[in-house]
């Protein structure tokens, strides 16, 4: 199947969103499609003397997708393989600029600002003093400076019963 891809040169991070400002003009070639190639990473099959040394970026209209540069095999016969993996990103940035939600989870770096029921702040609660009576633990409160060491985390090893 004979298909129009734009090759492009992206200089944006992968994690960005819309990358419409980072990615060259292009040329636009024709390519084939590797039989039994998926949609999400698609192989391409073009002439070999249209890659170019920064080429990263591919868009397919006919697919209304992007992709990203994996590898470029070249074959015999003046033929390269370009193996591409989507940009669900920039392909569907309108789409997801356009979405109204609240975020509650995230997948890491839990936010202390957003509340999380299901993130446990403090389960328990357990404060214990002890007192150093002897040098050099000994502290005249009313003229020496007197330091607090406080441990979190660890485990209750007492038996409740």
């Amino acid at each position: 199947m004979a298909i129009n891809i734009r090759l492009c040169v992206c200089t944006a991070d992968d994690r960005t969103l819309d990358k419409s400002d980072y990615i060259s003009a292009g040329m636009t070639v024709p390519a084939q499609i590797k039989a039994g190639c998926s949609i999400i990473d698609p192989v391409f099959v073009i002439a070999a003397s249209k890659i170019t040394p920064q080429l990263n970026y591919i868009g397919c209209s006919a697919w209304s997708r992007w992709y990203f540069v994996r590898n470029i095999v070249y074959d015999t016969g003046a033929t390269a393989e370009i193996h591409c993996h989507v940009d669900v990103l920039h392909s569907y940035h309108a789409q997801i600029q356009a979405l109204q939600c609240t975020v509650v989870r995230q997948q890491s770096d839990l936010q202390p600002l957003i509340h999380d029921s299901r993130y446990t702040i403090q389960a328990n609660r357990q404060c214990q003093t002890i007192a150093f009576d002897r040098t050099p633990f000994s502290a005249n409160y009313a003229s020496d400076r007197v330091y607090v060491l406080t441990v979190l985390g660890g485990i209750d090893t007492r038996s409740s019963s």
